[in-house]
């Protein structure tokens, strides 16, 4: 008699557990005809899963949260084309993604732009974010490596 209250557990338990197949509802490609061109000038998609688009407004086939139109920035492709220009821009110390031409506050948190240089930061660029690494502590991220030794305790 367990066992077969065990294998009905087991079974239940598998069947929930396993995902559902994978149809064209949950597939997130699914809206995309192969005959139509991406001409859409709206896609939109789910703020939880940004893989399901749509050229519709709708539901997400996953979360059934309502899909909402995506905002693509336009990309300079000539800051990424790996000319060094030596233009000072303000930041923020805490967003780095905030830039202006003239000292200001930061929109975000309100802290004081600080004054940066383009050259200074544009070799360790990629794809507008930039990332410095100074010292052998920055690059352990705080990290210490210490030996480890075993001593057998005797009674």
């Amino acid at each position: 008699m367990y066992k077969i209250i065990y294998y009905v557990f087991v079974f239940a338990f598998i069947n929930i557990s396993m995902p559902a197949k994978n149809n064209d509802s949950t597939n997130p490609t699914s809206f995309m005809d192969h005959k139509t061109e991406l001409s859409a000038d709206t896609i939109y998609n789910c703020p939880m899963h940004p893989e399901v688009r749509s050229f519709q407004p709708g539901k997400c086939p996953k979360c059934e949260m309502d899909l909402i139109p995506a905002v693509y920035e336009k990309i300079d492709s000539t800051k990424f084309s790996g000319a060094v220009s030596i233009e000072d821009y303000y930041t923020c110390s805490m967003h780095p993604e905030v830039h202006s031409d003239k000292p200001g506050n930061c929109p975000t948190c309100g802290m004081e732009l600080i004054k940066k240089s383009e050259s200074s930061t544009s070799k360790h660029r990629m794809m507008g974010m930039g990332m410095m690494m100074d010292s052998p502590w920055m690059i352990g991220m705080g990290i210490i490596m210490v030996v480890v030794m075993a001593i057998h305790f005797v009674r």
